[in-house]
Parts: structure tokens; C-alpha cells; sequence
């Protein structure tokens, strides 16, 4: 665009007071202040040799900078010559090719490229618009951020801050004497004169940069800087109604926002000087803003991407990386690796090789479908690398093969299986959930979880002791693992990439201006709740049964059949030690469901989003009639889903577990599940020939009861004569023919019950 000068009204004219030549660049008049002040434009005589000056600023009567002959010839003029802000032909030229390339840029599609780092970020854009998505990009790092193993980008996510950095207050940790009398007003009566303080913790700070924080109301707020060792050492004091600005201090690692009752101080920085008082106090509207000028009141509204996946790269290299790409408003992964958990969930059974001295060969079939040869990688329970390998010989290596098949190498140490005991299959499960085995009649679980040597050589009374932390030991097999327990993991290669859908929410829209945005990784989205009477997440509550899956201290927000439910106050708290956060509601409905989302407290490698927004009105446009015909898009998918959930398939299992087949006769029923669209799994079929108390096959996540329940079925001997015994089902998903049942044939036909996770 060219610069374009503003007018002065009516043109009033001064002159010089001195002779000037057609080279002076200092231009001295009788009367500056009717010209154009700072930079500006101005026309020296009139008629056909008029000349037209361009110049940079004014200092007292003198024009400085002055550019000669910018229209017209320099020449030297007189004293008294008239200079005034004509209307000139650069005007009218400006004018016009200004028209024009407005025009031009409204009439083509124009977007401007951006890339959000990792971390908290400001991020500028001078118009209000959406977030285009053009990559993101896997990796795979080995031991991250403090933690032993193999880790991919899990569950990236994009945050922008609302134009308000503050909450409603019922996201605050409130005062027992306070009272939320709104989402955005609190009050505070008190006869009491030691402090009454309510807060809320804003851990998104960008260190150096300026915020504006104001209210409205009757009382006074803390800023305080909270570093590293927990203690605030600088804090600032805003009054209502008097806003103040301020610039994060070096070493801050959140913002603790305070309101109470304090009314007087002589040190801010000292708390101790802090006077508190009885009295009413009351606070609304209060506004935490980037930058110095003091905005009106907004409630907080974020704007989110969060993707839930995985997405690695080669590990050595970072090559051949997972990628995300959106089209037609749903995100794809083109997956070029994958990575499993390798636990006692998995089919295992001893490998190919023969015995090796004080190393056990051990392998799942075809649990690494469609891999590269050799391309697998591992991590075991203390994060030590598991390299590819001889692996029936050299203890901690595995192998990956075409076919799939995963072979693991387990040390003496770890296992305590003896040379010349031959492991089952029981055995090899629970050293996988992280126990070993050992001969309770000779030594001790402690003593046993240290030793080097064979703890078990199939003689004895067998017990199991826990591989990491506490030499707890079980008197039965391991069905499951412990916590600080971290399983296998494997990461391997795809021969043939695949592109997959992935559960994606939200979509990334910029404010006019400053932008305070996080990308990060670790966000679970909507995962099922349970209250406990008013707690989601009381893990210091007894029974534990409102825990989210994974440990965090940072939960984004409450659902209620699916809908936002800004009624629960989200609460950070210690407990043996350890920081989380809990929601707390005095008026939860047990008649609804409830899920949570959160950002997990063990994290993962962070990428970089890469994308563009619009920058002119045509682009806007075109991208809300874009959003438009993906939503409808999305609606239509969302109605044929519907559609299928209200007429599930049956999924058919050819392959079963422990020697058990289909039995195939003419109408018999393969074994086969389904679930229906009020989460009701149904299980039927006839199978024979497996080994009675053994798992058959093992149901997946979302198929699975959330306690272990027991069905009576009907099972015929070798002799064809009739047992009846029963069929469990266990919150893992393992579907075993227990009790006395007979393995001619076995019918499994009426297992029904309500998939709970």
C-alpha cells in the first residue's frame, strides 16, 4: 500500500521565513502548526512551478527531512513564499492505486503461513480467524523429560487462551466463608481479622511479558509469583477500579491469583506486612489481559485443537515420520509406525528356540501385523533398551519378523525361571504385568526379587513377588499389574503406511491481536467419570472409584450428557506429596453420565504445529463456507454412525487361544461379540478342544465389564456326557471356560452384559 497523508481542513497556508535553495532539506516557516505534523506532505508556491516536498517530522517552525522535487522541480524560493497542504496529484495517485490493490487482494484468496512452537507462546494476527491446519509431525525419543522408555507425540494438543487469562470463579479454590454469586462475581463476608483468601492458579505464563489485570468491587487482589521452591519472593497488589500492569519476573512458574480480605500493606513482597480485616468484599469482572492497556471485560473463552493419537518416527533418525493432515474437516493420521504396550494382556507363549543358559526365549504370533523386518525397538519395566537380537541367546533383545511375530529375550534375573523349567503361560503373563516367580519354601519375596540366579525351577510352593518397588508377593497368578509398574513397550515399522481417522475436537480460531497460546501433549479428551458423592478424582478418597486413568493436575473441563457443566469448581491439592486436581460439585446428579477432560501430569514429546490463517475477507469467507460444508459433512457421518450403531455386526473370531477351535458344525454359530447402542455386549458361539480354566479369547477396549462376571454354560465331556459349569468374563476382557467343563464342545451362546470400559 503507498502511504497516504491525511488532510487539513480548508488548506491554510504559511511562509518561508527565510531564502531557501533547491538542495536545503531544513525548510524554516512562520506558522508549522497548520501543516501536517510529524511526517507529512506540503506544496511550496502555486501555479505551473509549484513543487511539492515530502518530510519527516516538525521541530518547532523548522521541516526536517524534507524530500525536494517529490512532485514538481527543486528550486530556490524566496522569502514569503506560501507553503500550505494542498490537495496533490500524489494524493489522488495513492488514492487510486490503494483502490485498486484493496480490490485486487479482496478478489484472490490470501493466507498467511504460522507455526506454533512448543510451549506458551504469544502469537499476533491482525484479524479475527481460523486456524488451518497443514502439518504436524511425529517423533520418537528415547528416556523423555526424566522418564525411562520409548515415547512418540501422544495426544498433541493447541490451546488459545481466551482473551481473559481468568477462569469464572467457579474454577477457583474458594474460601469456605466466600460465596460465588455468579460465574464471574464472588463475595466474602467475614467477622474474622486474619485472612480469608480465595485463588486460582494460571500456569500458562510467559516469563518477561506485560499483563493487565483490573476488577471491579470492594476489596483488594494478590498477584503473587510462584517459583520453583514453591514460594512467592515478588507479588503485586491491585485495588479495584485502579487496574495495574506488571511484567513476569524471571524464575516464575505460575501466577497465583488471590482475592480476600486484605485491606492495607507497607511491603507488598511481604506478606507479613499485609493487614486483614472483617467486612464484606466483594469482586466482579475480573480481566487478566495481555499486554498494558486495560481491556473491557470478557468472559474467558479458550479455543482448542486437541488430537487424540500417537505419532512416532524413526527413532534414531526421525525419519519416515507419522503425519496428521486434515481433509474435509476430519484429521487423518498416515501412520508409518506403531507402537504397542507389551504386558501380561498379550497372547504369550514360549518361543521357538531351545533353552538358553539364564536366558528364556518367549513370543506373541502376529501381534506386530504388517511390520518391517527387524525394524522393532524396545523398552522394558526400568527403561533400559531392548535392542534387535539373537534373542535365543542374548538376554534383552527382541526380534520383529514379517510375519509379525514378536520374540522377547527374558534374563534369569528378571524371570527366576530356572535352565530346566519350562514357563507356562501363566508364568510368562505375569512376568509381563511385572512379577517373578519364585519358591516360597526356600526364600523370601525380598530376597527373591534381588536375586540374580533361578528363583523357581518347577519344584516347591510357587508364589510371585512384584519385579519393581515393594517385594509384595501373591499367592496366585498375576492377573494384572501395580502401580510404578511401566510394562514393555515396542515401536516397529510399517511395511505399508496407512492413513486412519483420528478422534479429533475442537477447532483453533485466533482474536484480533495477541494470541496466548500453549501446544503441548498429553490431553485426554471426555474420558468416563464416576463421582464420588461430590469429588471426581478424590484420590485421597477412600475406594478410589471417582480416579481418572492417568495422574493429573490440570482438568480442562466437566461434561454432563455430553455438555459442558460449568457448576464444578477444579481444585488442586497435595496429597502424600503429590500434586493433582480434583472437581468438586455439591449438586451432582447420579442420573447422568459424566466425563472429564484433562491434560495428564507425565507428558511426551512436543511437535509443532504447522498451518495458515486468512488474512484478507475473501479468505474468511471462504473458509466459514468451508466450516459450513464440513460440519454438514461431519453431520451426515455422524447419522450413518448412528445408523450402524442402531444395527451392530457380529464380529466373528476364526482364531482362538489355548488350543481352542470353532467346533463348525452345520449350524453352529462361529465365536462371535457384538455390542448395541445402549452398550450391551453379547457374546455367542461352540467352541472345543481348548484347555479348560484357560483363556479362549480376549475381549477389546470398550467391549470389556468393569468387574469379573461369572455365566452358567452347557459343556459335554469326551464321553458326550453333560457338564454344566460357567464362562468368566473379566474387566481385562479375558473370556475364560473355568470350573469342571468338559472340551468336547462348549456353548457360549446368552453371555450378555453392560460394557463399562
Amino acid at each position: 500500500m503507498e502511504k497516504m497523508y491525511p488532510p487539513v481542513v480548508n488548506s491554510p497556508k504559511t511562509e518561508l521565513t527565510e531564502l531557501i535553495t533547491d538542495k536545503q532539506t531544513e525548510i524554516t516557516v512562520a506558522n508549522a502548526s497548520v501543516l501536517l505534523q510529524g511526517e507529512g506532505i506540503a506544496v511550496l508556491g502555486n501555479g505551473d512551478a509549484a513543487e511539492t516536498i515530502i518530510y519527516t517530522s516538525v521541530q518547532d517552525n523548522v521541516l526536517k527531512g524534507c524530500v525536494r522535487g517529490f512532485e514538481g522541480v527543486a528550486r530556490a524560493w524566496p522569502v514569503g513564499t506560501r507553503i500550505a497542504r494542498n490537495f496533490t496529484a500524489a494524493d489522488w495517485r495513492a488514492a487510486i492505486n490503494n483502490i485498486q490493490a484493496l480490490h485486487e487482494e479482496a478478489s484472490s484468496e490470501s493466507r498467511k503461513p504460522i507455526t506454533l512452537q512448543p510451549g506458551v507462546q504469544i502469537v499476533k494476527t491482525d484479524k479475527q480467524t481460523v486456524f488451518n491446519l497443514a502439518g504436524l509431525t511425529g517423533k520418537t525419543v528415547i528416556d523423555y523429560d526424566g522418564q525411562k522408555g520409548l515415547f512418540g507425540v501422544r495426544n498433541p494438543y493447541v490451546i488459545r487462551y481466551g482473551e481473559n487469562l481468568l477462569p469464572s470463579f467457579y474454577e477457583w479454590t474458594v474460601h469456605s466463608n466466600a460465596k460465588v454469586t455468579n460465574p464471574n462475581a464472588l463475595s466474602l463476608v467475614t467477622a474474622q481479622s486474619t485472612q480469608e483468601l480465595s485463588y486460582y492458579d494460571f500456569r500458562a505464563v510467559i516469563v518477561g511479558q506485560k499483563y493487565t489485570v483490573s476488577f471491579q468491587g470492594a476489596g483488594k487482589a494478590i498477584i503473587s509469583f510462584v517459583d520453583a521452591t514453591n514460594s512467592a519472593p515478588t507479588r503485586v497488589i491491585v485495588s479495584a477500579a485502579t487496574p495495574v500492569t506488571f511484567i513476569v519476573p524471571n524464575g516464575t512458574v505460575y501466577i497465583r491469583v488471590y482475592v480476600g480480605n486484605l485491606i492495607s500493606y507497607t511491603d507488598e513482597n511481604n506478606p507479613s506486612t499485609y493487614t486483614y480485616a472483617a467486612g464484606t468484599y466483594t469482586f466482579s469482572n475480573m480481566m487478566f489481559s495481555i499486554g498494558e492497556t486495560v481491556k473491557p471485560f470478557k468472559p474467558r473463552e479458550d479455543s482448542m485443537l486437541a488430537l487424540q493419537t500417537d505419532l512416532y518416527a524413526d527413532p534414531v533418525t526421525g525419519a519416515n515420520a507419522d503425519t496428521v493432515f486434515e481433509r474435509d474437516g476430519q484429521y487423518y493420521k498416515a501412520k508409518k509406525w506403531k507402537g504397542l504396550t507389551l504386558d501380561g494382556n498379550r497372547a504369550w507363549v514360549i518361543g521357538d528356540a531351545a533353552v538358553g543358559a539364564g536366558v528364556r526365549q518367549v513370543k506373541v504370533v502376529g501381534l506386530a501385523a504388517g511390520a518391517v523386518a527387524a525394524s522393532g525397538i524396545v523398552t522394558k519395566f526400568d527403561g533400559k533398551i531392548v535392542p534387535q537380537g539373537s534373542t535365543g541367546n542374548t538376554a534383552d533383545t527382541n526380534a520383529v519378523t514379517a510375519a509379525g511375530d514378536v520374540y522377547i529375550a527374558i534374563p534369569v534375573a528378571d524371570s527366576g525361571w530356572g535352565d530346566n523349567y519350562s514357563p507356562t503361560q501363566d508364568d510368562i503373563r505375569a512376568y509381563f504385568f511385572g512379577y517373578k516367580a519364585y519358591d516360597a519354601n526356600t526364600i523370601t519375596p525380598a530376597t527373591a526379587q534381588a536375586a540374580t540366579t533361578a528363583t523357581w525351577t518347577g519344584t516347591g510352593t510357587k508364589y510371585w513377588v512384584q519385579r519393581v518397588g515393594a517385594a509384595n508377593f501373591t499367592q496366585s497368578a498375576p492377573q494384572t499389574s501395580y502401580v510404578g509398574y511401566t510394562p514393555y513397550k515396542l515401536v516397529y515399522q510399517l511395511a505399508t503406511p496407512t492413513v486412519e481417522p483420528i478422534v479429533a475436537e475442537g477447532q483453533l480460531s485466533f482474536i484480533e491481536g495477541d494470541n496466548q497460546v500453549e501446544v503441548g501433549t498429553g490431553i485426554v479428551l471426555r474420558e468416563k467419570a464416576t463421582p464420588f458423592g461430590a469429588y471426581i478424582n478424590a484420590i485421597n478418597a477412600a475406594g478410589g472409584t471417582s480416579n481418572l486413568k492417568n495422574k493429573t493436575t490440570r482438568i480442562l473441563a466437566v461434561y454432563k450428557s455430553g455438555m459442558r457443566d460449568g457448576s464444578w469448581s477444579l481444585r488442586p491439592h497435595v496429597f502424600n506429596g503429590e500434586d493433582y486436581m480434583y472437581a468438586m460439585n455439591l449438586d451432582v446428579d447420579n442420573g447422568f453420565p459424566y466425563t472429564v477432560s484433562y491434560i495428564t501430569r507425565d507428558r511426551s514429546p512436543v511437535a509443532s504445529f504447522i498451518g495458515t490463517y486468512a488474512a484478507n475477507e475473501k479468505t474468511l469467507l471462504l473458509d466459514l463456507v468451508d466450516s459450513v460444508q464440513q460440519n454438514n459433512a461431519r453431520l451426515s457421518v455422524v447419522e450413518n454412525k448412528k445408523a450402524e450403531k442402531d444395527a451392530p455386526a457380529w464380529i466373528t473370531l476364526t482364531t482362538l487361544s489355548n488350543g481352542w477351535v470353532n467346533r463348525g458344525n452345520a449350524g453352529d454359530h462361529l465365536a462371535s461379540y457384538f455390542k448395541d447402542n445402549s452398550s450391551i455386549v453379547r457374546v455367542r458361539g461352540v467352541i472345543k478342544s481348548g484347555v479348560v480354566n484357560t483363556e479362549v479369547f480376549r475381549l477389546p477396549t470398550d467391549y470389556r465389564p468393569d468387574s469379573i462376571y461369572r455365566f452358567p454354560i452347557i459343556t459335554y465331556n469326551s464321553s458326550s456326557v453333560l457338564v454344566t459349569s460357567f464362562v468368566s468374563v473379566s474387566p481385562n476382557g479375558s473370556v475364560q471356560i473355568a470350573g469342571n467343563a468338559g472340551n468336547d464342545y462348549v456353548i457360549i451362546d446368552g453371555i450378555e452384559f453392560l460394557a463399562e470400559q
